[in-house]
């Protein structure tokens, strides 16, 4: 087996050990599918059936990854968390305010509104919820928070991210159940997605763009991949077997992904006179996810290039790409404090978004150009 074979096994057994942690594939579908790659390592003369009981007991760690007790996040998230809606997983206002600004967090795939935000150092006990930093930070002027998603777990079927899409702008174009007025009330709709959550704002911005046109819209995309990922195909083994319409889409080259792509492009090509208050930044991560759970011999002849979302992929509609050091695919939505590089990404998303679209609407209402 050569090395290109050796990670990629290695990585389908860490994919599998993962979602199978989360409770997103049964354990007897992960037994099968860690069997077969195991099957095929043991198969190969360079590699000893103790290097493979290494790879799949590799010490647990679950640091900067989504926490459950019993299939429920802690209440309150953290110590200065605002409490959430028990019944709502995700499409729910955190912070509501007077502020003409609402920042929307779109979660990615297999995750929701509160774990893919949620950083956790097992070790320590800490616990920071991203939306509670931006709430805390004077430099975002106090906007209102709504936390959006859609259904995404590994056996919803047939939901793709047309439907992913629906769900959201259902939710955001409604007053809640207390009577709160709906996101789209807002002037300045500000999306921050984290991977397939960016594919489903860019599918829905795109198809529903009227809805859009004379507000002020920011898209910060994070470890979103425009291209697809070729960890999408790993993970289409269990995808396959459970249909998940979701997971399939992501592949690399698939013709959906494709032409969402192609469509979103189009949009910001053509944004002065479809959507001109449109402003985007693109950030991907530095490092192959799961790496430090791997043993170090393993470590030493696997190359840290493995990423979920390579960064072409990442950056293909605003310029240049943001790179987030030391974050992996995870970690890369999960700060733990006002100075982590996510954070910050944010911050100077936030200062450029004045400028380049709050400005503009302030100086058109008051009768003045910036020119």
């Amino acid at each position: 087996m050569n090395r290109r074979g050796l990670e990629q096994s290695i990585t389908k057994l860490e994919i599998i050990k993962e979602l199978s942690r989360r409770e997103l594939i049964k354990e007897p579908v992960a037994s099968e599918l860690q069997k077969a790659i195991v099957g095929d390592l043991l198969s190969a003369k360079d590699i000893s059936s103790e290097d493979v009981v290494n790879v799949l007991h590799t010490k647990e760690s679950n640091e900067g990854m989504p926490i459950k007790a019993k299939g429920k996040y802690p209440e309150p998230l953290t110590p200065k968390s605002l409490p959430t809606p028990n019944d709502q997983e995700n499409n729910f206002w955190y912070v509501f305010n007077d502020s003409p600004t609402v920042i929307v967090f779109v979660h990615g795939i297999f995750s929701d509104s509160r774990g893919c935000w949620l950083f956790h150092n097992s070790e320590t006990s800490e616990r920071v919820f991203w939306p509670d930093l931006i709430y805390e930070d004077n430099r975002f002027d106090s906007p209102s928070i709504y936390l959006a998603g859609y259904h995404t777990k590994i056996t919803e079927g047939d939901f793709p991210i047309a439907q992913c899409a629906r769900e959201i702008l259902e939710n955001i174009r409604m007053v809640d159940t207390n009577g709160t007025p709906a996101v789209l009330d807002k002037q300045n709709v500000i999306f921050v997605c984290h991977s397939t959550g960016g594919i489903v704002v860019r599918y829905l911005l795109e198809r529903s763009e009227e809805l859009f046109r004379d507000k002020g819209v920011g898209i910060a995309l994070i470890a979103s991949p425009s291209l697809g990922s070729v960890w999408a195909n790993v993970a289409a083994l269990a995808a396959k077997y459970y249909n998940q319409r979701l997971g399939l889409q992501l592949r690399k080259g698939g013709a959906e992904i494709e032409d969402v792509r192609g469509r979103f492009q189009d949009l910001v090509n053509q944004r002065v006179k479809r959507m001109p208050k449109l402003f985007g930044m693109e950030a991907c991560e530095t490092k192959m996810i799961l790496r430090d759970r791997i043993p170090r011999w393993i470590q030493w002849v696997l190359p840290n290039r493995l990423r979920v979302v390579n960064t072409i992929s990442a950056g293909q509609h605003f310029g240049e790409v943001k790179y987030l050091p030391d974050t992996d695919h995870f970690s890369s939505v999960k700060p733990n404090g006002l100075n982590h590089p996510s954070h910050k990404f944010i911050v100077t998303f936030m200062i450029e978004f004045r400028k380049e679209i709050l400005m503009e609407i302030e100086n058109t209402t008051t009768g003045h150009s910036l020119s």
